[in-house]
């Protein structure tokens, strides 16, 4: 049985108050999982900008936002994610500057290209390291896939690590990345303020 990570996705999050939407969300998922919560939720970041809570280092989680949706996810191991708003860009020419060749040769529309730079920044985030030089260098592709394209969910595993794309809604796609096998669980709901 796969262990489950839970995905948050607040729509309308025009105000951006990340801080707060991370420990509500936090304080959700610690209610599902039996955690219990005796310490505050005092977070530090890495030398990378990777947040993490000082008091519960065993609960592993990574955010992003884009257009106006924020997302968050938490697992009980290492875990990257991604979301991103399709917007008019010269995706051809962002593939060949960002993408290993491999990648790149397979990137025909906006579609394909969405689902790969959401794959390749929620895998960044899971090493902790984010978009540096060595982007371009890394495929996250396994060797059979030749097509990412097409509005059904996708999920492979290269080299230990799992590779989980979907796409949410019409423009927004999000993947997530761990070094376990895992089910997804999302939650939406509306930012009202």
């Amino acid at each position: 049985m796969c262990e489950k990570a839970v995905i948050y996705i607040i729509k309308n999050n025009h105000q951006n108050n990340s801080y707060r939407n991370i420990c509500q969300s936090f304080l959700h998922y610690a209610k599902m999982n039996g955690i219990k919560i005796d310490k505050d939720l005092e977070m530090v970041k890495d030398s990378y900008g990777k947040p993490s809570f000082v008091y519960y280092p065993k609960i592993h989680f990574s955010i992003s936002h884009s257009g106006d949706c924020w997302a968050c996810v938490f697992f009980k191991e290492k875990i990257g994610l991604d979301i991103e708003k399709e917007k008019k860009i010269d995706h051809l020419k962002l593939a060949k500057r960002f993408f290993h060749p491999d990648e790149a040769a397979i990137v025909h529309d906006s579609d394909s290209f969405f689902r790969l730079w959401t794959l390749k920044e929620s895998y960044a985030k899971y090493i902790g390291k984010g978009i540096d030089e060595n982007f371009s260098s890394i495929s996250i592709l396994p060797n059979h896939k030749k097509n990412i394209t097409g509005h059904q969910d996708l999920s492979w595993n290269k080299n230990g690590v799992f590779f989980y794309s979907l796409i949410l809604e019409k423009g927004y796609f999000l993947s997530v990345c761990s070094s376990r096998e895992m089910e997804l669980e999302i939650l939406i709901k509306k930012d009202e303020r």
